[in-house]
């Protein structure tokens, strides 16, 4: 066989060499990654803070920023005397400590922080363990940091001793403090620092002995997803296991029945997770849980085996809604949920009270003829009001009610019931008052709707309605309200990761708050006991905020064995004003 010249091979070695290097610069640690392989696996939860320093930057020159800084309430705030605190204690900490606030954040904070508990025994909770890990971006400032607060404290007498200590080739120190020790290390620009002595040798060790496996409480932090969120705080269920065990078996402990119950929905977990992440026009409010779905009770293994569907209300409601709200759920199931956190005898009183009162009511068993026919669809919404008349905001809720095959239907039955509560509540009001109430029917196409009415016996543009319409038992402000549920679905929404929850528009309420200023006002101030002008001005501190922003959601977002809840704030102007400028 023919050789190739050493010389020739030298490329394709080279080549060879970086790609199989490429991974590893690919995947290089960063500061947050460093921390979490000091972090011992079996911690109970674990807070971690990161690129504080960039994301500060962004956002402090965003367009969202600047006006808010504009608004009458950013000028408030500059003005007030917090403010000026603020300030007072920016110079105390260059006084004492010789660094600034945003020297603090950026360069200590700006990086990584992490912060891991573990819990003790359940016998023994005195011996908890806590740590404090920064991973700072300037390594002499850092060691500057500490030496200066060991100084300052030595004067204050706060700390007595500093004592030089060895674990393997590494130094750590212990602070003989006045009321206690605590320890601490600086390797670089990585500072630990805890109360226990055994716990920090434990992450000096983990140190020392660096792993190259990806760390436990970073892959738990990718498989809920929160991994590069701003602020993530991940909870070890099994680190409590022992602690509700316990509660269980407690005898004579009036909320066992509670925990025991609380047992069935935490052992299938196998993860939680909070975080806060900041999105070019958005920040999210994120609760993750980690689950194996065939182990969860059946009122939730729908959500965790990734089969939540969004309403179809979201279709069927009005587009210029201020606030909605609307899901799914199996009401057999979620009454079961409620019954196994009551212990027995609490249980059986509900039921006989379901039975003696609506049951008695309707002539149905509640639990049998009535909840396995309700929903899975329900939703409410609050609209504009009609006209510029009035002030007062059109609602609309409604809940699915499917055929029971019975004769009446339950429809009927439930509308029947409503009739009776509606009599009886007006000869109640007329009886009291000079200004008459009346149960009025009027028809909208085949619709039948009953209304309560009166000239000067409620407020204008309310006439509350009830009717039975395309499916749903209907439950609205004013008819005109009540004929705004669209009857039929025009955009049904699938395929969306995201399942609505609740939708809050700023923008609307904001425009809806302008719009009826005066009466507003005058209103809320004789509620209040207060002076019109001063509600009015506070009526416009509160446009200008909405001015700032554009809406306000819950959404659901599952995926099998995984389950995450985001609350969403949107703004009008962008976060991040790095990336507008790098356009």
């Amino acid at each position: 066989m023919r050789r190739l010249p050493f010389r020739k091979l030298q490329p394709v070695a080279l080549a060879a060499v970086f790609l199989l290097a490429l991974p590893a610069l690919v995947v290089a640690a960063t500061p947050r990654d460093e921390l979490l392989r000091l972090v011992p696996d079996d911690v109970g939860f674990c807070v971690v803070l990161q690129n504080l320093r960039t994301q500060s930057k962004a956002l402090l020159a965003s367009p969202f920023v600047a006006q808010f800084r504009a608004s009458p309430l950013g000028q408030a705030l500059q003005h007030a005397p917090e403010a000026a605190k603020l300030i007072q204690a920016d110079v105390q900490l260059k006084k004492y400590l010789h660094v600034s606030w945003a020297q603090l954040r950026d360069d200590i904070f700006g990086e990584a922080v992490v912060l891991a508990y573990r819990p003790g025994p359940p016998d023994k909770p005195d011996q908890e363990q806590g740590i404090i890990l920064i991973r700072a971006h300037d390594p002499q400032l850092l060691a500057a940091l500490v030496d200066r607060i060991n100084e300052v404290q030595r004067q204050s007498h706060d700390l007595q001793a500093l004592e030089e200590r060895r674990f393997e080739d590494a130094i750590y120190y212990c602070r003989v403090e006045r009321r206690g020790k605590s320890y601490y290390y600086v390797r670089g620009p990585v500072l630990g620092f805890s109360r226990q002595e055994d716990l920090l040798r434990e992450t000096l060790g983990r140190a020392l002995h660096s792993s190259e496996s990806e760390p436990f409480v970073l892959r738990q932090l990718r498989r809920c997803g929160v991994a590069d969120d701003l602020v993530a705080w991940w909870i070890n269920p099994r680190a409590f296991d022992a602690h509700l065990q316990a509660r269980a078996a407690a005898t004579g402990d009036p909320t066992s029945t509670i925990v025991k119950a609380v047992l069935a929905y935490w052992k299938p977990l196998d993860g939680i997770a909070l975080s806060l992440s900041v999105g070019s026009r958005a920040l999210e409010l994120k609760m993750t849980l980690l689950a194996q779905p065939e182990q969860m009770p059946a009122a939730v293994r729908p959500a965790f085996e990734g089969q939540e569907k969004p309403s179809e209300l979201w279709a069927r409601f009005p587009d210029n809604a201020i606030l909605a709200m609307a899901g799914r759920f199996d009401a057999v199931a979620w009454t079961k949920w409620l019954g196994d956190f009551l212990p027995p005898d609490a249980r059986a009183h509900c039921q006989q009270v379901l039975m003696r009162g609506p049951g008695a009511a309707l002539g149905k068993d509640i639990c049998t003829e009535v909840l396995p026919y309700l929903g899975p669809d329900w939703g409410f919404c609050v609209l504009p009001p009609a006209t510029d008349k009035s002030w007062v905001p059109q609602s609309l809720a409604a809940l699915r009610i499917r055929p029971d095959g019975q004769t009446p239907p339950l429809e009927q039955v439930l509308l029947n019931g409503m009739n009776a509560l509606a009599g009886l509540a007006v000869i109640s009001y007329n009886s009291n008052h000079d200004q008459p109430l009346m149960l009025r029917t009027t028809m909208q196409g085949k619709t039948e709707i009953r209304s309560l009415s009166g000239s000067g016996a409620l407020p204008p543009g309310l006439e509350p309605a009830y009717a039975f319409k395309d499916g749903y038992l209907v439950l609205a402000s004013s008819p005109a309200a009540l004929s705004s549920l669209r009857t039929q679905v025009l955009t049904p929404i699938t395929g969306k990761p995201d399942v609505p929850l609740v939708r809050l528009s700023l923008r609307a309420l904001g425009q809806y708050l302008s719009n009826h200023l005066d009466a507003l006002a005058a209103h809320l101030a004789e509620k209040d006991h207060t002076n019109r002008s001063e509600m009015q001005h506070r009526l416009k501190d509160l446009i200008a905020v909405m001015g700032l922003l554009d809406r306000l959601e819950m959404l659901e977002r599952a995926t099998p064995g995984r389950l995450t809840t985001v609350l969403r704030m949107s703004t009008r102007q962008p976060l991040d004003g790095t990336a507008q400028r790098t356009k």
